[in-house]
C-alpha cells in the first residue's frame, strides 16, 4: 500500500502447508500479487526461503534503480486497482449483501 518494494517470505509448518495446498488452489501467496493476477512482488515460500534467495531478490531492489522503480510502479497500479480507502469495508459489505440476497432466494 505505501508503493515499496517488497519479497515475500512465507514459512510455515509442513503440514499446514500441505493442507493449505489442498484446500486453498491459488497461483499467488500476496496480496499485491493476488489483485493484480501477476507476481508484482517476489514470493519465497516454505524451503525457497533461504539466505541466498533473499538476497538475490532484495539485493536489486537496493542497487538497480530501474528494476526500484518497475516495482514501485507496479505496486502502484495494484493500490489503483483497490480503490479508494475503505475498501476493506466495501468487500464486506459486497459479501454481506450477496449473502443476504442467497438467503432470501
Amino acid at each position: 500500500m505505501m508503493e515499496l518494494p517488497t519479497v515475500l517470505l512465507y514459512r510455515v509448518s509442513p503440514i499446514t502447508y500441505g493442507i493449505g495446498k489442498m484446500v486453498v488452489n491459488v497461483s499467488h501467496v500476496g496480496l499485491p500479487n493476488i489483485v493484480a493476477g501477476k507476481e508484482v512482488i517476489p514470493e519465497l515460500l516454505q524451503d525457497s526461503v533461504t539466505p541466498q534467495a533473499i538476497v538475490s531478490l532484495v539485493e536489486p531492489l537496493l542497487t538497480d534503480v530501474e528494476k526500484n522503480k518497475a516495482m514501485r510502479s507496479e505496486l502502484r497500479e495494484v493500490h489503483h486497482k483497490l480503490g479508494e480507502p475503505g475498501a476493506v469495508k466495501r468487500v464486506a459489505e459486497l459479501v454481506y449483501n450477496l449473502g443476504k440476497e442467497k438467503c432470501n432466494e
